[in-house]
C-alpha cells in the first residue's frame, strides 16, 4: 500500500500544451540576443527584432530530441536525472543567513560551512555555487570563486554558474579540468526566463554556452502572479510553459540531444504588497502540474523545494514548507533546488531551518514509502502469543517498527516530565545543537595536488 497522487488528466494537459503553442506561434517570445535570434531565423522561425515566433513543428522536433534522463557526473558519485529518484539540491540565491531567528549578512565561513553541510548531508544529492552571496569576495572574481569553492567542498555533483557567457564558460571549463573529464555532463546550469515570455541577454548567453558544451540545462519560468503573469494559476502556468518550451527549442537547435530539465517554479503573489510569495498553498498545485506536464513531454522535471515566506522559523515556516516539500516528493519531481533551509521567499537560508528541513524530508519520504502487505507484516504470531489484555513490550522490537516509524530527533516526543527534566528544550534549541555538532564532525574532501593548484587560481588565500 502506498500514497498515490494524481492531479492533471490528459485532456487538461493537452489544453495547456495547445494554448502554449498558440502563444509561441502568434504572440512570440522575446530573445534579447542577436545570436539566439539568428539561430531561430536560420532554422525557419519568423523573427521580428527580438521577437521570435516558433512554429509547432519546431517545438515538436525539439521535444523529440530531448533525452528522458541523463547521467550527472560527480567525482565521488554520479546521479541519474529522471531515473525515478527525487534529487534534492540546496539553496539557490539567498542573500542572508538566519541563525537563532536573527537575520544577518553571511560571512565567508557561512559560505564554506553550508557547503560542508551539503556535502555531508544524507538527504541532499549535490551542491550549488549560489547557496549564499559571498559578500566579502570582490565582485570581479566572485563568479569563479563561487564555483571553485563548490568544487572544493563537494564529491557530489554540482550546479554551475550562469551569470552570462564568460561566467558560464569559465564554470564549465573549470569543472572539466577539475574532474579531468571532457565527455560527461559535469554541470547543470539554471536558466530563468523573465515573465512574460522573455529571455534576458545573460540567460541566453549562458544557455548557448551550456548547450555548446553539452552540459545539463535546467529551464524554468516563474513570475509574480497578477503582475508579470496572468492572475490565474492556469494562465500563469501556460505563459510559463510557453517560455520554457521556447528555451527547449533553442537548446535543441544548438545541440540536438542536449540534456534538459523541465522546470516551472510555481508561485503566487501578494498584490497588496506587490511581491512574489512561494508559501501560498496553491503553489503545491503548480508543483503537481509541473510534473504532469513534464511526464507528457517525456522530460525530467524540476519544481518545489522548502520554499516559504516566513521571516523566522515559526508555525508559518513549518506549514508552508511542509506543503511544498510534500508536493515535491509526492508528485515524483525528478529534481528540486531550495531543498533545505529556505526562509523569507528565498531571501535567506536558516541554520536551524536547514536541519529541520532535512529531517522533514526524511519524515515525508517515510510517509510516502510503501507499506507492505504480506503475511509476516501482520505479526500474527506476536498477537497470538500475547493474547487478550497482554502487552507487547517484552517482545523483541520488530523490524517493521524500525522501518515504518521515523522519530525526529529535533522534535519533543517524550513525556512532559522527561522534557522538563532535560531543561525543556525547544525545537529550535535542539536543531541548533544538531547544526553545531554536524559542523564539528565535517571532514572536507581530499583534493589532489593538481586540483588544489587549479582551485588556488580562483580562491584567494584570504578566502580559503
Amino acid at each position: 500500500m502506498k500514497i498515490n497522487v494524481t492531479f492533471a488528466d490528459q485532456e487538461s494537459i493537452e489544453k495547456i500544451h495547445e494554448k502554449s503553442l498558440y502563444l509561441l506561434e502568434n504572440i512570440g517570445v522575446a530573445m534579447q540576443s542577436a545570436e539566439a535570434c539568428e539561430i531561430f531565423k536560420n532554422h525557419g522561425a519568423k523573427v521580428e527584432g527580438e521577437k521570435v515566433f516558433i512554429p509547432r513543428r519546431m517545438v515538436e522536433d525539439a521535444l523529440k530530441a530531448c533525452p528522458s534522463q541523463f547521467e550527472w557526473y560527480g567525482r565521488g558519485n554520479s546521479v541519474t536525472v529522471g531515473g525515478g529518484k527525487s534529487l534534492v539540491f540546496p539553496s539557490y540565491g539567498p542573500n542572508y543567513v538566519i541563525e537563532n531567528n536573527v537575520m544577518r549578512k553571511p560571512d565567508i565561513n557561512d559560505f564554506k560551512n553550508f557547503h560542508r553541510l551539503h556535502e555531508t548531508s544524507d538527504v541532499l544529492d549535490g551542491g550549488t555555487p549560489y547557496i549564499l552571496e559571498p559578500w566579502e569576495v570582490p565582485a570581479d572574481i566572485r563568479s569563479n570563486y563561487r564555483i571553485a569553492t563548490t568544487l572544493k567542498y563537494h564529491t557530489k555533483p554540482v550546479m554551475g554558474m550562469t551569470a552570462g557567457r564568460e561566467s558560464s564558460r569559465d564554470s564549465i571549463q573549470m569543472a572539466k579540468e577539475f574532474y579531468g573529464v571532457n565527455d560527461k555532463v559535469v554541470l547543470v546550469g539554471l536558466i530563468n526566463a523573465i515573465d512574460p515570455l522573455r529571455y534576458a541577454t545573460d540567460m541566453v548567453e549562458a544557455l548557448i554556452e551550456y548547450a555548446k558544451e553539452n552540459q545539463g540545462i535546467l529551464l524554468t519560468a516563474g513570475g509574480i502572479l497578477g503582475l508579470s503573469t496572468p492572475s490565474s494559476l492556469l494562465g500563469a502556468f501556460t505563459v510559463n510553459n510557453a517560455a520554457t518550451l521556447a528555451g527547449i527549442v533553442l537548446i535543441q537547435l544548438i545541440n540536438p540531444g542536449n540534456p534538459v530539465i523541465y522546470g516551472c517554479q510555481g508561485s503566487s503573489s501578494n498584490l497588496k504588497e506587490i511581491t512574489k510569495v512561494y508559501g501560498n498553498f496553491a503553489t503545491a498545485k503548480s508543483i503537481y502540474l509541473t510534473k504532469a506536464i513534464a511526464n507528457y513531454y517525456g522530460l525530467p522535471s524540476r519544481s518545489g523545494g522548502s520554499v516559504n515566506d516566513a521571516k523566522q522559523v515559526d508555525y508559518q515556516a513549518g506549514a508552508e514548507t511542509y506543503s511544498n516539500l510534500f508536493a515535491s516528493l509526492a508528485s515524483g519531481s525528478d529534481f528540486f533546488i531550495m531543498g533545505a533551509g529556505i526562509l523569507d521567499t528565498i531571501n535567506a537560508v536558516g541554520t536551524e531551518k536547514f536541519i529541520l528541513d532535512e529531517l522533514l524530508i526524511k519524515g515525508i519520504l517515510n510517509q510516502l514509502s510503501d507499506m507492505p502487505v504480506d503475511e509476516d507484516s501482520f505479526l500474527m504470531k506476536d498477537i497470538e502469543k500475547v493474547g487478550p489484555g497482554g502487552n507487547f513490550i517484552n517482545l523483541r522490537t520488530s523490524k517493521y517498527y524500525r522501518k515504518e516509524f521515523f522519530i525526529n530527533p529535533a522534535f519533543n516526543n517524550c513525556n512532559t516530565n522527561n522534557w522538563v527534566e532535560s531543561g525543556s528544550p525547544t525545537v529550535m534549541e535542539k536543531a541548533h545543537k544538531i547544526y553545531l555538532e554536524r559542523l564539528e564532525k565535517c571532514i572536507d574532501p581530499e583534493n589532489t595536488a593538481e586540483q588544489e593548484k587549479l582551485l588556488d587560481k580562483f580562491i584567494p588565500a584570504a578566502f580559503r
